[in-house]
């Protein structure tokens, strides 16, 4: 399956999958006052059980990082659930920082 704008990537070892990441290349619309760039978003990024603790999500990610330099992307994006620790401290440690946050009432 090959789409030019949802890449998947996959760490493997041999026939094993440890980890993958599913992205989309973002082009919004600009405003006329606004300059067009073209984004790398992160859907998802999981390692298996046994990928953990063998570094296979800074491998992923930094391979992602390279490959959106190549597809000339500004930047990489991410959502991350408030509370998930341990996914905050590792994009920390990539390099990431928080641009926005979003709350919610249940109701």
């Amino acid at each position: 399956m090959k789409d030019d704008y949802n890449p998947i990537y996959v760490g493997v070892d041999g026939d094993k999958v440890l980890g993958y990441i599913f992205c989309e290349i973002k082009e919004p619309n600009a405003a006329i006052n606004m300059k067009q760039v073209r984004s790398l978003y992160i859907e998802d990024l999981c390692v298996n059980e046994n990928g953990r603790g063998q570094h296979v999500g800074t491998t992923l990610f930094n391979f992602v990082k390279e490959e959106a330099k190549k597809l000339k992307c500004y930047d990489i994006k991410l959502n991350v659930w408030a509370g998930n620790d341990a996914a905050i401290k590792f994009y920390e440690k990539m390099g990431l920082k928080v641009r926005s946050s979003i709350m919610e009432i249940k109701i």
